[in-house]
């Protein structure tokens, strides 16, 4: 485990968290379990649905969160490989994900701005089976145009739409 509050020096360290009970993969996903904020927008995303165990091959193979405050300004995206993770309600880690070597990748975005771009680029290319999503935030209700909006719907362009794009810090 590596973050940005390691000193300059310092190497990769064992964290004596799994990934079944705390650590930063736990606390970053319990702020959007336990949230009541207005201003708070998430949706997760898994080709394999944690909630119906069904998969979804028609839409993008592809896991993660995606997660923006409009209040604050800030945002995250966790890219990860665990097959039916995250479930609903509380964080869980599943026990079909620990004998496989699972990847993820927290990465906090400039603001949610850089949230709208990710979710656009996703909405028309990836197309993720969004399974779980928050109530969409309060100053975005009228915008249903908005790719974020879309996906917390669970809406994705038809078709093979080329894409390209790309996102400045």
């Amino acid at each position: 485990y590596f973050d940005a509050s390691a000193p300059e020096a310092a190497k990769l360290a064992l964290s004596p968290d799994t990934l079944d009970r705390g650590g930063a993969l736990f606390n970053t996903l319990k702020q959007l379990y336990s949230s009541t904020s207005k201003d708070l927008g998430w949706f997760f995303y898994n080709d394999e649905n944690p909630i119906d165990g069904k998969v979804n091959d028609d839409r993008g193979h592809t896991k993660g969160v995606l997660a923006f405050d409009l209040a604050s300004n800030t945002a995250f995206w966790l890219v990860q490989s665990t097959p039916k993770f995250a479930p609903k309600g509380e964080y869980a880690y599943p026990k079909t994900g620990m004998p496989n070597a699972q990847t993820f990748l927290c990465i906090t975005l400039h603001d949610a701005d850089v949230a709208q771009s990710i979710a656009k680029q996703m909405y028309v290319a990836q197309q993720p089976n969004v399974y779980l999503a928050s109530e969409i935030p309060a100053d975005l209700a009228k915008e249903p145009n908005d790719p974020r909006v879309k996906l917390m719907k669970d809406q994705v362009a038809s078709g093979d739409t080329p894409v390209h794009a790309s996102v400045s810090p």
